[in-house]
């Protein structure tokens, strides 16, 4: 789960707020926590709705998407 409150999220949640064009995520890591239950659940082959899963994240970089096409 992502700490929101932490103050480097802050700082990625302000610096989104203020794209207007686009956010674009690039995964950056070097390995999977084993015991992370959705790396599990993938690992095994289970089907998510990563929208679903991950409602915080789609809608935080949404915004940017939402206000530049409506």
């Amino acid at each position: 789960m992502i700490d929101w409150s932490s103050s480097t999220t802050t700082a990625v949640r302000e610096a989104l707020a203020k794209a207007r064009n686009s956010a674009v995520h690039l995964e950056m890591r070097d390995i999977y926590t084993p015991d992370d239950p959705h790396f599990a659940d993938w690992r095994a082959g289970g089907r998510f709705d990563p929208a679903e899963r991950w409602r915080s994240w789609f809608d935080l970089v949404g915004r940017p998407f939402r206000a530049a096409f409506g």
